[in-house]
């Protein structure tokens, strides 16, 4: 036997793997474990959920519980040494509770995670989270939340006051959401109770409290009363056009077309007190015209409806816009759409707002030729926009990709972006990787020429 092939097998046994591992025997690595768990107390936890998991999930609950108020009830400054054991220490606790105990038992599953988003604010307070480590396992159980809900046949009275509990202690971002995912699996006592509870808890206050109130409205959509939607907005507020967006879209669910058009009336950003704010923002401007576009539909005005799809397209770009206009038409009118589209694209301005629309859509071979065309326009510190294009174009459109490369090089060494170096370093080496593909760079210079125009 080659003395070399001998070696690798030997290697091939020492390796960490499952295999090697199995071949250990179960009483072999039954001793290393408790040996590892007696010097690790994060591991003996973990072996011990495990093990309770195995006999059942009410005592699997049972340990988690003790965890969550063990958790709930450490006082002490976290060492910064110790962060990264208390941030594993609390995604495993949480990813016990979502795949371990709510597979089998939803409903305890959800009361666990609640208590469990409830933690934060404590936790938070007892160490220096610079990087957001710790932050991120509360937002990931608050992203595990709605399946774990959804399995969830009814919460019922009872489960109110424990909710009302929790969104009290949680951050104010988390509020609305935890109440989304859980307003439609409460039934009409539990809404009933929560509302009034959230709505004792605003009547003192002063000002608004956003948490609150989104959580009350979740409640308020589930329940389907606009009318107390609408009033949980000032009227300084109900002028604002995504906010008169908002209560409108909802008139028009509830068939109450004539209020829906107040609201928008009330909020429109061209005439009246939000037009002669400057604060009002595109997205906001957006969503009133796509609710005012729906208010046009549900009033029979068919056309008047596409107009202003088709005047909002050529305004904004945006796909979903073209896409409602174009799901509209009829035989080929869709297919002439499309080309008058693109060509409008073509000739839009800014640069940036084109390239990206072409990508999305996607015609590749019309976003190359943009870029061809109108290299000059580049804004290569666009790199949202211009670093995905480049990932569409490189492989069909080396050139065009190529051209978008140089574009943000030199724009982050002309305006000194210190912290897109490394990038514009990894840029660099892609698009001399791409000159080889190339045959005709059609007088913009080859890979040499640039590196030395570059330094």
């Amino acid at each position: 036997m080659d003395p070399k092939t001998a070696i690798k097998k030997t290697r091939s046994r020492k390796a960490l793997n499952a295999a090697n591992l199995e071949a250990l025997g179960a009483e072999r690595l039954t001793a290393i474990l408790l040996a590892v768990a007696n010097e690790q107390p994060a591991t003996k936890r973990r072996l011990r959920m495990e093990l309770a998991a195995e006999v059942g999930a009410d005592d699997l609950a049972v340990e988690l519980q003790k965890h969550v108020d063990a958790t709930a009830s450490a006082r002490g400054k976290v060492n910064w040494r110790k962060l990264k054991a208390l941030g594993q220490d609390l995604d495993l606790l949480k990813s016990m509770i979502v795949e371990r105990l709510g597979e089998t038992q939803p409903m305890l599953a959800v009361r666990l995670l609640l208590q469990f988003l409830r933690l934060e604010r404590g936790v938070l307070a007892r160490v220096r989270d610079t990087k957001g480590e710790i932050g991120e396992v509360f937002s990931g159980a608050l992203a595990d939340l709605p399946p774990v809900a959804a399995k969830v046949k009814e919460l019922g009275l009872d489960f109110a006051d424990s909710m009302f509990e929790t969104l009290a202690d949680v951050p104010v971002g988390a509020m609305g959401e935890i109440a989304r995912t859980l307003a439609p699996a409460l039934d009409a006592a539990a809404v009933a109770k929560l509302r009034a509870l959230i709505g004792t808890e605003m009547a003192p206050r002063r000002r608004v409290n956003t948490g609150w109130r989104d959580a009350l409205q979740a409640l308020l959509d589930a329940q389907g009363d606009v009318q107390a939607y609408a009033a949980t907005y000032s009227p300084s507020e109900a002028v604002l056009p995504p906010v008169g967006a908002k209560i409108a879209r909802r008139f028009l669910k509830a068939g109450e077309i004539d209020a829906a058009e107040q609201a928008l009336e009330k909020s429109n950003p061209h005439v009246g007190p939000a037009a002669a704010s400057a604060k009002v923002s595109n997205s906001g401007q957006q969503a009133w015209e796509i609710v005012r576009i729906d208010l046009l539909e549900a009033k029979g005005d068919v056309a008047g409806a596409q107009g202003a799809r088709w005047t909002m397209f050529e305004r904004d770009l945006s796909t979903d816009v073209l896409r409602a206009y174009l799901r509209r038409l009829s035989g080929f009118d869709d297919v002439v759409a499309t080309d008058r589209a693109i060509d409008h694209a073509k000739r839009f301005r800014p640069f940036t707002r084109a390239l990206g629309f072409l990508v999305a859509w996607p015609t590749l071979a019309e976003a190359a030729g943009l870029v061809l065309t109108r290299a000059a326009e580049i804004d290569g510190l666009a790199i949202d926009t211009v670093e995905p294009a480049v990932r569409a174009l490189e492989g069909r459109y080396p050139l065009a990709a190529t051209l978008l490369l140089r574009a943000m090089i030199r724009d982050v060494a002309r305006f000194s972006q210190a912290g897109h170096y490394p990038r514009a370093r990894q840029w660099l080496t892609e698009a001399a990787s791409l000159a080889v593909q190339i045959g005709d760079f059609h007088g913009h210079g080859d890979h040499t020429e640039f590196e030395a125009r570059l330094r």
